[in-house]
């Protein structure tokens, strides 16, 4: 597009940490400080909006240069999102935490508004896979420069291999570099720069109305996630048929557990559903007895869980006349690599001596086999080429060196199966995307 206008609403909560404790480092278990009185918590939101313009300085079929420039404003301190980020931390199990927000700066302001002005500029290069594909690859150099006057400055320099099609890009990898200074503002701030800062490994996929932006700094092994929405979507034709790129959010029940499942998959041949994914349920740092968390106790030691895997799939659509117009089952078997990890947080307790530590970190051979439905072949709604559903499933996953993970999982007092066939469920929300 010519122009473009894009607003953020970020809340920020640092719920414990010491000013000897470095977030760059690559064990942070290893960075210790005794002293209590080094202890800080606070929090603080974040209201960004930047209108800019995109000049191309070049543009061939192959070739493009691209200048955007961008003005806006940025705001900080005490916006009230605090109520609607533990109220999504309710609904998603996770632990809230009622912690004051932070003084942005020496002089005790509350609030802090800042004149936003940067730019952007990239090349890049692509030609076409092929007929049969009907998409190009790419690569692209790229430096953004984005700075809050008197409040906070980042300068990113990257580079990125993407696949596009109709000169949309509709996935990237991107490794790069980030340089984010600082004026005047709350620890909590700082901190919240201090891990973002350094080399940075990030991907996009772009699907229909629906951005996803993952970013993880390579340095502090610490990432987030964005999900975006095209607006102006809302007002093209549906044009959906199948799904190219499937990405799925909802919740997973397992081991006696319930945990977050997220899931984004490529089909690799049209109208044969054969997948590779990627696959990630997590608990994002409960406390172990829930007692704690029920009388507020705060300082508690909290679990973080996570269960990565990559897999190779084939899924079969049991079609029936009796089912297709409210349900379509299916049936489908994978295979590839899953990463266990158990991590204990102990940065909310000004006693202790390190913020974390991993008690756990395992791969293993994973070979699953699922029988799900989805509700309305059709989906729930179409938007542009994207179509949305709901899918229920259940299946079970058999792990050849289950004994390895039952022996860790028993110290900490978490269900694990006896056997090595471990049964699971799902339900999520399912976003398709048809290239």
């Amino acid at each position: 597009p010519r122009w473009f206008l894009t607003t953020h609403l970020n809340g920020y909560t640092n719920r414990g940490w010491k000013t000897d404790w470095d977030p760059t480092a690559f064990n942070p278990e290893h960075e210790t400080d005794s002293d209590s009185s080094h202890f800080y918590h606070g929090r603080y939101d974040g209201i960004d909006t930047a209108f800019g313009m995109n000049f191309f300085a070049l543009e061939t079929e192959h070739l493009t240069l691209t200048f955007s420039p961008f003005i806006g404003f940025y705001g900080a301190g005490d916006f009230g999102f605090d109520n609607a980020q533990n109220w999504i931390h309710k609904i998603s199990n996770i632990h809230s935490v009622n912690i004051a927000y932070d003084a942005m700066n020496s002089n005790n302001d509350s609030r802090l508004f800042a004149f936003k002005l940067g730019g952007n500029i990239e090349f890049n290069a692509q030609r076409p896979l092929g007929n049969y594909l009907e998409s190009d690859v790419g690569v692209s150099i790229g430096f953004t420069s984005d700075n809050n006057i008197g409040f906070e400055t980042l300068q990113s320099l990257y580079s990125s291999l993407y696949l596009s099609k109709n000169n949309n890009k509709l996935l990237k990898i991107s490794f790069g570099y980030n340089w984010y200074n600082s004026f005047d503002s709350s620890a909590t701030h700082r901190l919240v720069l201090d891990f973002q800062r350094g080399m940075f490994f990030g991907f996009d996929v772009t699907a229909g109305f629906l951005n996803i932006a993952y970013k993880n700094s390579i340095e502090t092994v610490q990432g987030y996630t964005i999900l975006s929405v095209d607006a102006m979507s809302f007002f093209e034709k549906p044009c959906w048929e199948e799904n190219s790129i499937l990405f799925s959010y909802g919740i997973a029940r397992e081991n006696k557990s319930t945990l977050h499942f997220a899931s984004l998959g490529y089909n690799l041949i049209d109208n044969k559903d054969i997948s590779i994914f990627t696959t990630l349920k997590y608990e994002a740092g409960n406390p172990f007895d829930k007692k704690d968390e029920r009388e507020g106790d705060d300082q508690q030691d909290r679990l973080k869980q996570n269960i990565s895997s990559i897999s190779f799939g084939i899924k079969y659509n049991l079609l029936d006349k009796l089912f297709t117009s409210f349900i379509t089952p299916y049936v489908s078997l994978s295979m590839g690599v899953q990463n266990w990890t158990l991590d204990v947080l102990t940065n909310q307790n000004p006693t202790n001596d390190v913020p974390s530590y991993t008690f756990l970190k395992k791969y293993t051979f994973l070979l699953s086999a699922e029988l799900g439905l989805y509700l309305l072949p059709e989906g729930l709604w179409s938007v542009k080429n994207t179509n949305i559903r709901l899918a229920l499933s259940g299946g079970v996953t058999w792990i050849p060196d289950a004994n390895a993970l039952r022996e860790v999982f028993d110290l900490f007092v978490l269900p694990f199966p006896k056997t090595n066939f471990m049964p699971y469920a799902t339900i999520a929300l399912q976003f398709g995307y048809d290239f």
